[in-house]
């Protein structure tokens, strides 16, 4: 059993999960461009879910989130569900479709984090070598969509969703949100742009060093969703026992102050989540600490509500 994660709303989250056994499961093409944008279009509304900027790779997806109203989990158990039955259906397989390693949730502290960690996502691409520019690459990605206020568009996979289901709709539109917390948008958007025009050129640079070519749309349209990359590729260092013991981040930040406040917060949440869950096993009057999520939504064990949404920014 894992530990509880607080969930609480007025959050910013990095979101990040990969298929099983790393096959291309997500591999661009327009059937699946078009599922992914739709399965991610629905899912967001439906859980107050501000969407900033997705990147979806041949084998995992990048996306970073605003959760409003402390919804991230329905929202992600939501999408992943929602996109590996349309695509399972759509190749015809039934095994599972996402791997069995926990979704990557990670919080992102400070508006420092917050675009480095858009940046980080929308050039994944070019860190993978799949493109040599953002553009090139031939997936979803939110970048210029993000930047120009054009919304992500797609229709209802006719191929798995019936007619009939009225509570879906035929075509949605997916406008990438700012929320007002990270204040003067075009500051922001101008600091972005910013840092993913140097990231791109760093890359480049990089990889040109190595003597290593980019993919290439041509190559990329070649491989098909059973291909698997070998443990070599660029995003594996090490041994498979390396890769499931590598680090996992549950924050985001580059300032000390705000990563300790965020580790003392967590370690005082666990403290008073074991504490109440122990009166509460014995019969015994307790209140769960505030970002109980589970219990509060499957039980009727008391939790702590907060007066207001939190903002973690500094």
């Amino acid at each position: 059993m894992t530990r509880p994660r607080p969930v609480i709303a007025g959050r910013f989250y990095l979101i990040t999960r990969r298929t099983a056994q790393q096959q291309f499961l997500m591999h661009p093409d327009d059937v699946v461009c078009n599922a992914f944008t739709y399965c991610l279009g629905v899912a967001a509304p439906r859980y107050d879910i501000d969407i900033l900027g997705p990147c979806a790779m041949s084998n995992h997806h990048h996306t970073v989130i605003y959760d409003r109203d402390g919804n991230y989990p329905r929202f992600i158990e939501y999408f992943h569900r929602m996109l590996a039955r349309c695509l399972n259906r759509h190749y015809g397989r039934r095994d599972n479709f996402w791997s069995a390693e926990q979704c990557s949730v990670v919080q992102l502290m400070d508006v420092d984090a917050i675009l480095e960690k858009l940046t980080y996502t929308f050039t994944n691409p070019v860190k993978h070598g799949a493109a040599y520019t953002i553009d090139r690459w031939p997936g979803v990605n939110g970048y210029a969509n993000l930047m120009t206020g054009m919304p992500l568009k797609a229709t209802r996979p006719v191929f798995f969703f019936r007619a009939d289901e009225t509570d879906l709709p035929d075509a949605v539109e997916l406008h990438l949100k700012l929320p007002d917390v990270l204040g003067d948008k075009t500051v922001f958007l101008q600091r972005l742009k910013a840092r993913v025009e140097a990231r791109v050129m760093q890359l480049q640079a990089e990889r040109a060093l190595k003597g290593l070519s980019f993919v290439g749309r041509a190559a990329l349209k070649r491989l098909t969703w059973e291909y698997k990359p070998p443990i070599k590729d660029e995003w594996v260092s090490g041994s498979m026992k390396a890769l499931r013991n590598r680090i996992k981040p549950h924050f985001a930040s580059k300032d000390v102050d705000n990563r300790i406040e965020a580790i003392q917060e967590r370690r005082a949440f666990h403290a008073a989540y074991r504490k109440a869950r122990a009166a509460w096993l014995k019969g015994d009057a307790c209140v769960f600490p505030i970002g109980t999520y589970w219990l509060r939504r499957n039980s009727c064990a008391p939790v702590e509500q907060p007066a207001t949404a939190t903002v973690f920014l500094h």
